[in-house]
């Protein structure tokens, strides 16, 4: 058993070597292609070329001018993430564990979640102002219904018998959300963190490319509105390269706290 246990896990090593060098592959031979078509066959002025893309990245890094909009979008990023989730969570706890309330006031979270988050963009900048604030409510209004219906949803999914039997035993609100509610959604909280993390940033750098004076979505916006596609493409793929980051820590972490499941490792 155990060298059957070792060739399989020899293989799979084999396996993912075999696909990085493929993908590292086709993004040499996509970024080559890029810079030769450039200023031949398109235009350089509308995708600039991967030297000069790379050039600008190297200039902000080594001048240290890129590190504020980093520092203003994870800013804004956070503190909507733990707002969002937190009013997300205490609503779905309220709704899902008080039927009456869950009865009278669902539909209006549902009919709030129907609305295109995008028109309220506009409105948002013009309450809050150009700032850190309105970024953090258009992130706050993005996590708040992945945490809601993610939760309510492993509420309902809680064994109802249990709840009945720790409430015969004299339980109280707070023991039943401690005790068998909290243990019942971990699985679901996990999963709504995932999701919500690309949600969260994205909608920072959204909103910093509507109307901001910092952040990756300024630099980007910038750059188109100047016709400067190298610093254009280059906080794309700032923006790219730290989306891709936050979403392999999250799935990471989630495949770490869910490993006691049947069917679950941390590979």
């Amino acid at each position: 058993m155990k060298g059957y246990t070792m060739s399989k896990s020899t293989q799979y090593g084999w396996r993912r070597i075999q696909v990085n060098l493929t993908r590292a592959g086709v993004m040499v031979a996509m970024l080559v292609s890029w810079e030769l078509a450039s200023g031949r066959l398109i235009n350089s002025l509308w995708i600039s070329r991967p030297t000069l893309i790379g050039a600008r990245l190297a200039e902000w890094v080594l001048s240290g001018s890129i590190l504020p909009h980093l520092r203003t979008t994870m800013t804004e990023m956070l503190i909507g993430l733990v707002i969002g989730a937190i009013l997300g969570c205490l609503v779905a706890v309220l709704f899902g564990t008080i039927p009456t309330l869950a009865e009278l006031l669902h539909p209006f979270v549902t009919f709030l979640y129907n609305i295109p988050k995008i028109a309220l963009v506009p409105l948002i900048i013009l309450w809050f102002g150009v700032y850190t604030e309105s970024k953090v409510v258009i992130v706050v209004t993005l996590v708040f219904f992945l945490y809601y219906f993610n939760v309510y949803d492993g509420i309902r999914q809680v064994d109802q018998d249990l709840q009945n039997t720790i409430r015969l035993m004299g339980a109280g609100w707070w023991d039943l959300v401690r005790y068998v509610i909290a243990p019942g959604i971990l699985p679901f909280l996990l999963v709504a963190t995932r999701l919500s993390i690309p949600f969260a940033f994205v909608g920072a750098i959204f909103g910093e490319f509507i109307a901001s004076y910092e952040g990756l979505g300024f630099l980007i916006n910038r750059g188109a509105q100047l016709y400067d596609s190298a610093g254009l493409f280059a906080g794309l793929v700032i923006a790219a390269g730290i989306g891709g980051i936050l979403d392999y820590l999250a799935s990471r972490h989630e495949r770490i706290a869910l490993a006691w499941k049947p069917g679950r490792n941390l590979y």
